[in-house]
Order: C-alpha cells, then sequence, then structure tokens
C-alpha cells in the first residue's frame, strides 16, 4: 500500500465518521437511563415470567413524592383483596427501576396475615419510579407503580 492510497482511505473513514449521525441519526447509543430500563425489564420478567395486569384499584402505595433523603425511603403498601383460603396475596414485591440492585424485597403472606400489608426502607438513586407487584396463590399478578423525585444530593 502507498502512502497516497492510505491518505485517501483514511480520509474517506473520517468522513464516513464524521457523517454517520446524519445517516444513522444523532442517537448511536442508548442514553443511561434507557440502558436501566431494559435492565430493570429483564429483573421484571424474572419475577414469574407471568403477565401482570394493571392493580391500581387495589393497591395502596404511601410514598412520600417528594422524600427528603434518597437514602430512606418509607415505603408502604397496602392490598385490598381477601386473604381467605384459596384466594389470598401470596407475595408482595417491591422493585425499583434505577438502583443498580432493582429488588427491594419480595415478602411471602398466607391467609393467616389477615391482610396483605408491607412496610419498607427503600434506597432510592435518584428520581425514578416505584413498582409493586402483587402476587396471588392462584398466580394472577397485579402491579402498580408512582414516581418518586429524589432532590439532588439526596442519594444519587
Amino acid at each position: 500500500m502507498d502512502r497516497r492510497h492510505f491518505l485517501k482511505q483514511t480520509i474517506a473513514f473520517a468522513g464516513a465518521a464524521a457523517l454517520a449521525p446524519v445517516f444513522f441519526g444523532t442517537k448511536l447509543q442508548a442514553s443511561d437511563d434507557e440502558k436501566e430500563l431494559r435492565r430493570f425489564q429483564r429483573q421484571f420478567d424474572k419475577f414469574g415470567g407471568k403477565t401482570a395486569v394493571d392493580g391500581s384499584g387495589i393497591i395502596k402505595m404511601t410514598i412520600p413524592e417528594y422524600p427528603e433523603n434518597g437514602g430512606t425511603v418509607p415505603v408502604e403498601v397496602e392490598i385490598d383483596h381477601p386473604m381467605e383460603e384459596g384466594n389470598y396475596i401470596a407475595k408482595i414485591t417491591v422493585l425499583v427501576e434505577l438502583n443498580k440492585g432493582k429488588h427491594v424485597i419480595t415478602a411471602n403472606y398466607t391467609p393467616a396475615n389477615g391482610i396483605a400489608y408491607l412496610f419498607v426502607n427503600a434506597k432510592l438513586a435518584g428520581t425514578q419510579h416505584v413498582h409493586v407487584l402483587a402476587e396471588t396463590n392462584t398466580g394472577k399478578v397485579y402491579t402498580h407503580k408512582k414516581k418518586i423525585n429524589v432532590a439532588l444530593g439526596g442519594c444519587g
């Protein structure tokens, strides 16, 4: 390969690299939030792989919308569902989207509990959704989410 041929190839490659955003759009890579949300979806799918239905009518989440400290955010969950033999909430799982550890807690229940209730302090690394999954003993999964706004300097 001679010097002239090498320079032509180098200039052609540099020109193609400079024009790549024009041809392929300005987003050549997914943002960090999009990557985190894909990781969250994979984590969400691990919990049974069942299709979840909207549980906003039965799942009551009490979480401060603007917590003072993202390091300890109180998450209170109460589920309005019968707790009788053959028809009860068997598991409550709390997941967060953008933390490295997406799984906060899974609590197991029996009809002897009488009520499906959970209180836990979660750590939130920035503004994100908190998801609650409630699974019945028959395998039906209800889900509900709430956006929590963590102030700068809170935990992220």
